[in-house]
């Protein structure tokens, strides 16, 4: 049974904790805490506590509305694909709800301090524009990619590439050796000789690094690593 965490007396943002509220009790019978927490504009709210922690819920309702409502004022771009673009990148990092977290956030990587704060998004903005992001093109071919994966975001670390590129820089792409002495991504390998992904990558999960094996139509016999008999 998980220890019991008392919130009461602690700070989220804007919100601070009065007292656990009713819990919510789910289809199976199980209870998900909540807690009455009144944020600094004086208005109380209940709050489920997973979302306290994550960093999702950090002021009441009506603040996040004058918020939205003052960014609107202030750059106009909200809505606007690169917004959610610098958005999505903080949330990774800091937000530990989000779904990218544990593969960001959780093994330290960050954004720097010129793309945080209240100019945060105005610098991004400019730098983004001076590095070939384009508002209007297709979903997937102009999206933020860290060249270095082993570090956060920032402008001398960061691009703007498609899809294909970012996937390929990700450092748990696996790399090989090509007859002709080309190294490429297991993807790239399987593209440039017209060969099912799904078919090389299976290959490669049972051990399978002969380059010439990997090669092989589907269905050819081969050796599998390590053994004798052929598959």
């Amino acid at each position: 049974m998980p220890k019991y965490d008392n919130k009461v007396g602690r700070r989220y943002g804007r919100l601070v904790v009065l007292e656990e509220a009713e819990p919510f009790i789910n289809a199976k019978g199980g209870k998900i805490r909540k807690w009455l927490c009144r944020c600094d504009c004086g208005e109380t709210v209940v709050v489920f506590g997973i979302n306290l922690t994550s960093g999702h819920s950090t002021q009441c309702k009506k603040c996040g509305i004058k918020q939205s409502s003052a960014l609107r004022k202030k750059h106009g771009a909200c809505n606007t694909r690169l917004y959610k673009t610098w958005s999505s990148m903080k949330a990774r990092c800091y937000c530990r709800g989000s779904s990218g977290y544990d593969r960001y956030g959780a093994v330290g990587i960050t954004v720097c301090d010129e793309w945080l704060g209240e100019s945060g998004f105005r610098n991004f903005s400019n730098w983004a524009i001076a590095n070939g992001f384009i508002e209007d093109c297709e979903q997937g071919e102009n999206t933020i990619d860290r060249i270095d994966p082993s570090k956060g975001y920032s402008p001398d670390n960061c691009r703007f590439v498609n899809n294909d590129v970012q996937s390929n820089n990700r450092k748990f792409c696996l790399m090989v050796t090509d007859i002709d002495g080309e190294t490429l991504t297991l993807k790239q390998l399987a593209r440039k000789h017209n060969i099912s992904y799904g078919t090389m990558h299976s290959r490669w999960a049972r051990g399978v690094r002969d380059v010439k094996d990997l090669l092989k139509p589907s269905g050819a016999p081969f050796v599998e690593y390590g053994k004798d008999q052929s598959l």
